[in-house]
This record gives structure tokens, sequence and C-alpha cells, in this order.
């Protein structure tokens, strides 16, 4: 009777021929940032209710701009009661950097992605105009003179805010399915990863994190395996909206330049207090990824033992003998006597 190893985590068992499993190998995956990229579209509206105040001081600024109460007259510096939706618009792309782990199963045609993070930002803020839809009571200014009629909508451009975080977490088990493409050594690839996105916009100085967001992301591409080495390239879309958190109290004495209408050409220099109310992000991602990893772990020990001995020779034969791709020493696609002579040449080196 001939005895063949099975590889099952660190264990090895002596098991009949025809019934060798080879088991699963885990790759510790990077994101190749420079090959990598995403495409980034998102369109937030975020509701804010307070008063606006000139930002005259009798003290530290008293040229600044005053507001009063009605289209002319009065006195003093007086808040202004005002509603304004700020909307920022995204449409850009970016090069991501993340991780993941890749465990495969050549054999059973089964892969789970673990601990997936990707930074769709790659680390670099991406700046979006913002705008704000202002509503407001008649009121005055002086410093400079002017009137503003109540009771419209007034589109007023507010400058420029950030898109500070984009980020994609896994949150769950991720199990799917791979199947060889004809190509040695090539796999299509298919796994729904449950994670959480997490988003924060600057706007007006503050930021506004969104709640983080469950979705599920349809992980596909292929990838090829050989010598210890996965090469990888994935894609995936995500399309989601998702509520902004109300902040009671968050705006306090926030500058920003409010154009004159009557008569218009100057600009009058307002400071606004408010609470953030509840409001809205829609967001869609395409992302396309290249990636590549190493298997955790020791090459030549074949059976996982954590030592190298004879054990790990019959190993290596019985994944050649099955064409495991894992026999495939030198990458080459073939099993053929070079690939004895590798891993000869990797026993030999000894594991660290």
């Amino acid at each position: 009777m001939v005895f063949h190893v099975m590889r099952i985590g660190a264990v090895s068992l002596m098991v009949c021929a025809g019934t060798v499993f080879a088991g699963p190998t885990t790759y510790s995956v990077a994101i190749d940032q420079a090959q990598s990229s995403v495409g980034i579209q998102t369109d937030a509206m975020i509701p804010i209710d307070g008063a606006l105040i000139g930002n005259y001081d009798p003290t530290t600024n008293p040229t600044g701009t005053q507001t009063r109460p009605g289209l002319f007259g009065g006195s003093g510096n007086n808040p202004i009661d005002m509603s304004m939706d700020l909307h920022t618009v995204l449409n850009d792309s970016s090069t991501p950097i993340g991780a993941f782990d890749l465990v495969l199963d050549e054999v059973g045609g089964v892969a789970e992605i673990a601990n997936f993070s990707l930074d769709a930002l790659g680390g670099t803020p991406i700046t979006v105009n913002v705008e704000g839809d202002v509503q407001y009571s008649s009121f005055n200014t002086i410093n400079p003179t002017s009137a503003y009629i109540g009771g419209i909508t007034v589109t007023i451009p507010l400058g420029s805010g950030e898109v500070t975080q984009f980020d994609i977490v896994q949150d769950g088990t991720a199990v799917g399915s791979i199947v060889p493409t004809g190509q040695p050594n090539e796999y299509l690839l298919s796994v729904g990863v449950p994670a959480q996105m997490m988003i924060t916009i600057d706007a007006l100085g503050q930021p506004v994190p969104v709640p983080p967001t469950p979705i599920l992301i349809p992980v596909t591409g292929t990838f090829t395996v050989a010598s210890g080495h996965v090469d990888m390239s994935i894609s995936f879309q995500s399309v989601n909206n998702a509520p902004t958190p109300a902040a009671p109290g968050a705006l306090v004495n926030v500058p920003f330049d409010l154009p004159t209408i009557l008569p218009p050409g100057s600009t009058a220099h307002i400071l606004l207090n408010a609470d953030v109310l509840e409001g809205m992000i829609d967001s869609t991602i395409d992302v396309a990824i290249v990636a590549g990893g190493d298997a955790t772990g020791c090459y030549p020990d074949c059976d996982t033992s954590g030592s190298l001995n004879i054990f790990d020779y019959i190993c290596y034969g019985n994944a050649y003998s099955t064409g495991d791709p894992y026999a495939d020493c030198d990458g080459s696609g073939s099993l053929n006597i070079f690939d004895y002579i590798c891993y000869g040449n990797a026993y030999a080196a000894g594991c660290p």
C-alpha cells in the first residue's frame, strides 16, 4: 500500500493513495497603488439651521460688517434667522492603498478573503467645491451697505471643502469560488465581501462624518498562483446612499463671505452659528485593483509542521502528482523536473 501525506493546517496525516488533499494556503496580499485606481462620485446635501451675523466687533473689528433686520434702517449688529442646504459634488479619481488576506483551496475550488481594508483616497484628501442654497429673513448690512430680500432661495459659493476619508473595511466572513481559466495556474475569482464604508467630508471648516454604512462588495477578477506567490487583478463597484448625522451646535462663528445683492458687486463678511441637521450622501465607487503577495509561512514546509523533514518531500511529491499549483516551484506554469530541483534548492536553503 502506498501512503501519502495529507496537509490539514499544521497537521500531517498518513492516508492511503487516492485520498490526497492539499490544504488551503493563506497569502498576505498588498494593493499595488501605482497600478490600481478608484473612481469616486459623491453628492452630499447637508442642511443647517441657525442665524448669521456680521463680523463686526467694536474692539477687534470696528470696520466689520453689521447685520440688521429689515431692508433698511435699524442699529447695531443683530443675528438674522437663516437656513441653508450645503451641497458638495465630487467626481474624481485616486490611487488606493490597502491589503487583505487571501485563503486559497485550488483543489476544492474555494477562496476566502479576510481582513480586507481599502483607503480609496490613498491617504490624500480630495478637494470639493461647496455651495449653499440659503434662505433668510430680510436684512440689510453696513460695511458694505446692502439689502437682502428674504423669503427666496439664493445659491452662493462657499469655497472649497475636502473629502478626508473614504474607507472600506471588511466586517464579516467572505467565502467564494475559484474556477480554472485553462491558462497555467490562472483562476477566476468571485467573492462577496461584507464591509463597512466610512466617509468624512469637511465643509465650512467642520468635519461631517457619515455613520459607517454596511455594504457588500462583489469582488471579481483573475489571479495566478505559483511558487508561494499570488498575483491578482480584481474589481468591484459599490453604489450607496447614507444619512449624515445631525450635530446640534456644530457651527460656531464660522466665517463666510456673502455677495451683496442690492447693490451687487461687494461682499458682506458674515459669521454663521447653526445646528447641522440630518442630511444625505449618495456615493458610487468603481475600483480596479492590481495586487500581489506571498504565502504566509515557509514554502518548503509543505506539510506546515513548522520543521523540514522527509514528510515535506513526501507532501511535495503528492502535490506534484495531483497537479497542485503549489508544486509549480519555478513558476513556469508547467510541472517538470525543474520544479523538483527548485523545491530541493528551497528545502536546502531552509526556513527562517
